[in-house]
């Protein structure tokens, strides 16, 4: 029953949120990457979650379980000094793809394992 009522679907949703975000900045990057004068847009988001995931106790089966006091991390996009190199942002458009898809993947485990358990008590 704990592994219902804690904070791993709160965590993985709004991950997945950060990396929908990026994959649009991403994307904006490399469709301006032959523009005169525009600069790389990233999305800050990682240090704030890294913060509040401190601040969470893992559980028995290895969820997140202690409810963090601190409001929720915002997810910004922010321009940056550096200009657009495409091999960079092909990559990291891979690696935020294969990021997203595993958010997807433990969220849906997660969601399963909610619908089991509520089968089980019926």
């Amino acid at each position: 029953m704990e592994m219902l009522f804690d904070k791993t679907i709160t965590v993985l949703s709004r991950a997945l949120d950060y990396h929908a975000r990026r994959h649009t900045a991403i994307a904006a990057n490399i469709a301006n990457v032959d523009t005169p004068g525009y600069r790389a847009r990233e999305v800050v988001f990682e240090k704030e979650l890294a913060f509040q995931m401190n601040g969470m106790k893992t559980g028995r089966n290895g969820s997140a379980t202690n409810a963090v006091t601190r409001e929720q991390p915002s997810i910004r996009v922010v321009e940056t000094d550096k200009s657009v190199n495409i091999d960079s942002e092909m990559s990291n458009l891979a690696e935020n793809a294969i990021r997203y898809n595993l958010g997807v993947e433990l969220l849906s485990r997660k969601l399963r394992s909610i619908r089991d358990f509520v089968r089980e008590v019926r």
